[in-house]
């Protein structure tokens, strides 16, 4: 009988307890890297967290190309994930750029240039790798400016419009485009366009 009473109240304490609702996981996954899914997935992550009053937890399982590591600030730890994969034989151009503009990031400006000319000349072998020529060479400009070389920075801008439409309006390429007059950015954008974005939630790449 005692152990009856014993099963009947541990019963009843189970069913006393809160339940706990079970989670939900969303994917997020691209074709190629570059296409914006991090940003996409913590600025969803931001956005449930903040509307549904509940947990959220942001796993970024493709670490190949460190951004959340760069999203988050934490430089040093980025750099240590991508220098290894940069040495690699078959080494992909984006991995060294992301590499480059890791390397910028902590003021290591000449080996970020050399980085980043290394990124730039290995996607010139594929004609359908224009993000990483375009980036590379902003990159480069953004090298340029911050060693106070506006023409060099320019001439780099210039080639990243080339490549693309790379160039995103606002953030850290707002002094860039300062160096343009207006009937110079004019000019820039009838090739390519500049890609206006709304400012979002989280840190874009």
């Amino acid at each position: 009988l005692a152990e009856a009473l014993i099963r009947v109240a541990a019963r009843r304490q189970d069913a006393e307890r809160p339940k706990k609702t079970a989670g939900q996981i969303l994917a997020f996954w691209g074709v190629k890297g570059g296409a914006g899914v991090t940003t996409l997935a913590s600025n969803f992550a931001i956005a449930l967290r903040r509307h549904a009053e509940q947990e959220v937890a942001l796993v970024d399982l493709n670490l190949e190309l460190a951004s959340r590591y760069l999203d988050a600030g934490n430089t040093a730890k980025a750099i240590s994930v991508l220098e290894p994969m940069s040495k690699a034989k078959d080494v992909r151009a984006e991995v060294v750029l992301r590499l480059g503009y890791a390397k910028l990031l902590a003021g290591e400006l000449d080996a970020a240039d050399a980085l980043l000319t290394r990124a730039y000349l290995a996607a010139m072998k594929d004609p359908a790798d224009w993000r990483t020529r375009g980036r590379a060479r902003l990159n480069q400009a953004q090298v340029a400016l911050a060693r106070g070389k506006k023409d060099d920075a320019k001439k780099l801008v210039k080639d990243a419009y080339a490549a693309g439409p790379v160039v995103k309006a606002g953030g850290e390429n707002e002094k860039l485009l300062a160096l343009f007059t207006e009937a110079e950015l004019k000019a820039l954008q009838a090739k390519t366009g500049v890609v206006k974005v709304k400012e979002s939630v989280a840190v874009s790449d």
